[in-house]
């Protein structure tokens, strides 16, 4: 079987949605699919090869399409690209047609209308137009990264046989400990061993909206009264969100010292950083993206960590984790933050025992494990 994976990003990006499709692909190719990663050629500040980037071998191969980029020239610029793209992309398919054209984007598979391969459309986001509307009615088959993600199509009219729910995943590498790259990461950081290490790795917000990260900062300044000796540290919050930050630290009364920001990191230096901490903590707040709709990485990868995980209770979240994996808290309750961060650094033989519940748990959430099931449900689309 022949799959055709139409992506419009720059790549390599730092973005989540980079690491993602490249595992996929990956991830189908490893399962015995022929696999083409079809992008755009844009300017791109990371000059590394993609598979030197993300740490993966050469199973399947990426076809960059010549394109002038006009992402940088505004509204306008970005949606006539994003038109001349599709555009170009339905055309190459046609030139050796694949037996499927996978996607996350809503373009060029509403342009292979007379396409004689299976359409897979795999989205992260509610979105419902007369376009979208247009597309579910051709294609073979929806993939949806949450429940409620899924509820939200069902509930415009999307049959429930055409949907597969696949949560995002982790690499399987991810899954082995290394403590001596995560003592090499308290050095590098000039941290004492026994110095209390409180984790986010992620982006410091999304689609521009709050991902709970001042929240954290102002928990860990009332902790820090409690516990002096504990340190916050940051990771990939880009250096836009490194400067928000340090001004919310000051605001806040969390010293210099107590804080610790990593803007970028190498997708295969990240596992360190997480195993090298003693708390790792997601602060969403209660928005409805967050509540119903995502799937964020960052989840599998605390799991796989080995490390206690501190989390805001949404439902989304609960699609993976249960209060034996990890230790929930109300969204946007910065008190009840600052207590359960307390007590995972204080009480560690209990939460312990949490953090490896949900290290075994992650092993069947690798992106392995989701090509399969999505395979699988391709299988039966014929």
């Amino acid at each position: 079987m022949r799959l055709l994976y139409i992506a419009d990003i720059r790549l390599p990006t730092e973005k989540a949605h980079g690491i993602a499709i490249i595992q996929m692909c990956s991830a189908f190719s490893h399962a015995g699919v022929e696999v083409e990663l079809v992008i755009p050629s844009r300017h791109n500040p990371i000059t590394q090869d993609p598979f030197d980037y993300y740490g993966i071998e050469h199973t399947f191969t990426i076809t960059r399409l010549s394109l002038s980029d006009t992402v940088a020239r505004g509204r306008l610029g970005f949606w006539l690209h994003a038109v001349r793209f599709a555009y170009a992309a339905v055309q190459y398919a046609k030139k050796q047609p694949p037996d499927i054209l996978y996607s996350r984007d809503v373009l060029p598979l509403l342009f292979s209308r007379r396409s004689q391969a299976r359409l897979f459309w795999e989205t992260h986001t509610p979105r419902w137009n007369s376009a979208v509307a247009h597309l579910v009615l051709r294609l073979h088959g929806v993939i949806c990264i949450s429940g409620g993600l899924a509820h939200f199509y069902e509930s415009h009219g999307v049959s429930h046989e055409k949907i597969q729910v696949a949560p995002s995943g982790i690499a399987a590498h991810h899954l082995q400990q290394n403590n001596a790259a995560s003592a090499h990461i308290r050095r590098e950081l000039h941290l004492a061993g026994s110095t209390p290490l409180v984790g986010y790795v992620g982006a410091y917000h999304t689609m521009g909206a709050s991902k709970g990260v001042d929240g954290i900062v102002r928990a860990v300044a009332k902790l820090h009264a409690q516990i002096p000796s504990v340190v916050l540290l940051l990771v990939g919050v880009g250096e836009g969100g490194a400067q928000v930050v340090r001004a919310e630290a000051a605001r806040s009364g969390l010293p210099e010292n107590s804080l610790c920001i990593v803007p970028r990191a190498a997708p295969a230096d990240i596992p360190a950083y997480l195993q090298a901490c003693d708390v790792l903590v997601m602060f969403f707040p209660r928005a409805e993206h967050y509540e119903h709709y995502m799937s964020p990485m960052k989840v599998f990868e605390y799991m796989a960590s080995g490390v206690p995980i501190v989390t805001s209770d949404l439902p989304s979240i609960r699609e993976v984790l249960s209060d034996e994996d990890a230790l929930f808290v109300p969204p946007e309750d910065e008190a009840a933050l600052v207590r359960a961060l307390q007590d995972t650094l204080l009480h560690k033989k209990n939460t312990a025992l949490r953090a490896e519940r949900a290290r075994l748990k992650v092993y069947q959430y690798t992106w392995e494990e989701r090509a399969r099931a999505i395979l699988a449900f391709i299988q039966c689309k014929n």
